[in-house]
């Protein structure tokens, strides 16, 4: 054979001389090259030869051909039969240790273009919003491909391949005897603990060499705040709450318009809305928010309603997002806003006199509701039409609530029927005051 050393790229010439002192030509396919390796046939063996020159009986000469892959471990060996089915004797029956193919490992190089020239990545830094793009130069001495599949690109970040790395990467331009380029891009999310290398085979198997191979600190990923603003809608243009005041069992809307410059959704479960009476959360709060209308990057507006049954001015509210990789949302909105106030009036304190005009003596009384909208002391009298004082109804420390049990019968302080005409019922609830007028009919 010929040559005895080569490599995968190598045609490998195995040639013998059949003679038969008769003149017999040999069997149909005969003579055939038994080629093995590591003692076993390879593919095809044993290959039928063919003829090239020469008689039967001074000497023909056979040849066959074939590139080999890799390996030192190779034998070879001929054999041949005459028509008559005689098995052909000589030294070439005999198996030869031969040929020794080597293989030259492939190489990865960084791929020397612009922003290339010594990594493999571009850019280096950057948000959520970016493309990243992996490059590497893949280069074989015997033009072999790169095994299926490869190469590739590793992305890890603490150590921990994200998910799918390792990633195939894209043929883009070039011969794998030269250089070949591929590509892989992607985006991630943020972090600055990402780390990168390239790895590669060749089509028999030989692990690519070259500085990709090592280990990349690389890219730095950040990540920008979402923000909580006003919806901008109409009764939302200043507030995160829609009506400001309502009576007790009055249902309450709640927006915020959630915006990302990433474009990352918000965390599952948000935004949330905290609802606080005197400091303290009330039940069932903080309460999840649902989507209504938006873009993340624009912004998303999302709401909720809650109806409030217990009388105060002492409620507040924020709301509280974070993106899915979470990042906390800024804004003014995340700060504890003051509302709405949930009262029998919008003012602080609230006098209703059930009827005005009754008659005393009749039996009649004068039903007397107000409000109180926080702790203190409360005073309720009765004054004539000069504003002389006629008679206390309440003068007592008071909780903050609705009271509709106070009644006056048209009685003065000495338990006299008053006279027929006008009367004032006067309400003081701490910096508060109120008058209501009446008729007493006698």
């Amino acid at each position: 054979m010929d040559p005895e050393i080569g490599d995968t790229t190598t045609n490998f010439i195995y040639k013998v001389t059949y003679s038969d002192s008769e003149g017999d030509m040999p069997a149909f396919e005969y003579p055939k090259v038994h080629i093995k390796k590591a003692g076993l046939e390879i593919s095809g063996s044993p290959f039928s030869m063919n003829y090239e020159t020469g008689g039967f009986a001074t000497g023909a000469i056979y040849s066959f051909s074939t590139t080999l892959n890799p390996g030192s471990d190779y034998t070879y060996y001929f054999e041949a039969y005459d028509t008559f089915s005689n098995l052909a004797a000589g030294t070439p029956t005999i198996p030869v240790d031969a040929p020794g193919v080597k293989n030259d490992t492939p190489v990865l190089n960084w791929t020397g273009e612009i922003n290339y020239t010594s990594d493999g990545l571009d850019p280096d830094i950057g948000d959520r919003s970016m493309t990243f793009t992996y490059c590497v130069e893949y280069t074989d001495p015997n033009g072999d491909t790169a095994a299926t599949g490869y190469p590739k690109v590793y992305i890890k970040k603490g150590g921990i391949n994200i998910l799918g790395s390792p990633f195939s990467m894209n043929y883009e331009s070039g011969t794998y005897l030269q250089g070949a380029i591929y590509s892989y891009t992607t985006k991630l999310s943020a972090g600055t603990d990402y780390t990168y290398y390239f790895e590669a085979f060749d089509t028999w198997g030989l692990k690519a060499s070259g500085q990709p191979i090592n280990s990349s600190d690389a890219p730095d990923v950040s990540n920008n705040d979402p923000l909580l603003t006003y919806t901008g809608e109409s009764n939302y243009f200043a507030s995160g709450v829609y009506p400001n005041w309502g009576k007790p069992g009055t249902r309450f809307y709640f927006k915020v318009k959630y915006s990302d410059p990433d474009g990352d959704t918000p965390a599952v479960g948000y935004p949330k809305l905290h609802i606080f009476k005197g400091g303290v959360e009330i039940l069932g709060s903080p309460l999840a928010l649902v989507y209504e209308t938006g873009a993340y990057v624009t912004g998303a507006i999302y709401g909720c309603s809650k109806t409030l049954d217990e009388i105060g001015r002492d409620y507040a509210y924020y709301f509280e997002a974070s993106d899915t990789y979470g990042r906390p949302a800024g804004g003014d909105l995340v700060s504890q806003s003051k509302g709405p106030n949930v009262t029998i009036s919008e003012q602080p304190g609230k006098l209703i006199l059930v009827n005005n005009l009754f008659s005393p003596m009749d039996g009649d009384k004068v039903q007397i509701q107000y409000e109180v909208a926080e702790e203190g002391s409360v005073s309720i009298t009765v004054h004539d039409s000069l504003g002389k004082e006629i008679i206390t109804l309440i003068r007592e420390r008071k909780s903050p609530g609705i009271y509709a049990d106070l009644t006056w019968d048209g009685k003065n302080s000495m338990g006299e029927f008053v006279a027929s005409g006008v009367y004032i019922i006067y309400i003081k609830a701490g910096s508060y005051k109120e008058m209501k007028k009446l008729i007493v009919i006698n």
